[in-house]
């Protein structure tokens, strides 16, 4: 009879021995996939072995809990939580452990709070802090539950509150002059003044194909992230089209903007190597979401139409009477042009 998962098998060893049936378990995974077995005890019939299998499965125990490495506690954990967990949820896991190379190879019953801690400290994301810090609560549960240890140090951990994030701010007139003073001297620049003027999320911009650009009709077939955000009609408002015309014409690449590896520019990149260092060239204080954040601002102050904003923008609107699939595309380009 086949056993359930977890509960171990047994196996007849190679050539002559006094004890040859071993009862072993699998105690994790390699980055094969392949199983990774801990012996447990060693038998001179295959009766003994079914009992004392039978008995380790009644009251599953550990012959190495003074030398278990928090390493091989994450790995049985893993092993646990595989047998029911999503796919997202294993790789998470495996993501979390990596963030605790220091542990290791430490042995799990002689961790103290300070060794946890340390970790956390070394984390600079609140959020990311308060999510390794339940990652350490879920190995001890499961390192108390198998009497590797006995008590919980990880109940004790601090982790700081998460900020609730500021309020967006919108670009200044006498931020976007000083834009509009360096364009064309670099992509970055050109990229914030397409994105102040469309209201296309930064993402959205980044992996735009010249293929989607009418530079003809003054529009634009992008969009993402949301049903009501994706294949949108973008209209081109009319200070940002030569900016557009100016990066069809300076490569043969399919992107708009592409990296120094002639690839499509990622966010982060984008982000932490040229918008940061951007604003901080030019003592402006904003994120990169704030673009987004000024377009619809500066089109509500103007007095545009909701609908034809949220058309613009790709935002689903919460009222299921309000229906602008249909609105006209000359609406939509003097929305945008409502901007100066």
């Amino acid at each position: 009879m086949k056993h359930p998962n977890g509960y171990g098998c047994i196996t007849k060893l190679s050539g002559k021995r006094r004890r040859p049936y071993a009862i072993r378990i699998t105690v994790g995974f390699n980055d094969k996939g392949t199983q990774k077995y801990k012996y447990l005890s060693y038998h001179a019939t295959k009766k003994e072995a079914i009992i004392a299998l039978a008995e380790y499965n009644k009251t599953p125990y550990d012959l190495n809990a003074n030398s278990i490495t928090f390493a091989e506690v994450y790995e049985r954990y893993f092993a646990e939580v595989k047998k029911t967990a999503a796919k997202t949820m294993l790789i998470r896991l495996k993501s979390l452990f990596g963030q605790c190379e220091k542990l290791h190879k430490v042995v799990f019953k002689d961790l103290r709070r300070a060794h946890l801690q340390g970790i956390l400290d070394e984390i600079e994301s609140p959020n990311t802090r308060k999510t390794v810090a339940g990652f350490f609560r879920k190995l001890y549960k499961f390192a108390i539950e198998n009497d590797i240890v006995f008590k919980n140090y990880a109940e004790t951990l601090t982790t700081p509150a998460v900020k609730v994030q500021n309020e967006k701010t919108v670009f200044t007139e006498t931020e976007i002059a000083t834009l509009w003073n360096e364009a064309g001297t670099n992509d970055n620049i050109d990229i914030v003044l397409i994105l102040l003027y469309s209201g296309m999320r930064v993402s959205e911009l980044l992996t735009l194909k010249k293929e989607q650009i009418n530079i003809a009709e003054d529009h634009i077939i992008a969009g993402s992230k949301t049903e009501a955000g994706r294949d949108r009609y973008i209209p081109i408002h009319r200070k940002i089209k030569p900016i557009i015309e100016r990066h069809i014409a300076a490569h043969d690449n399919e992107f708009l903007f592409v990296s120094k590896n002639n690839t499509a520019l990622s966010y982060n990149a984008f982000h932490s190597r040229r918008f940061t260092p951007l604003m901080q060239k030019l003592n402006i204080n904003h994120t990169v979401h704030e673009t987004r954040h000024t377009f619809i601002s500066k089109l509500h102050a103007a007095g545009a139409d909701k609908l034809a904003v949220k058309k613009i923008v790709g935002h689903a609107s919460n009222d299921t009477t309000e229906n602008y699939t249909h609105i006209q595309k000359d609406v939509l380009h003097a929305t945008v042009n409502l901007i100066d």
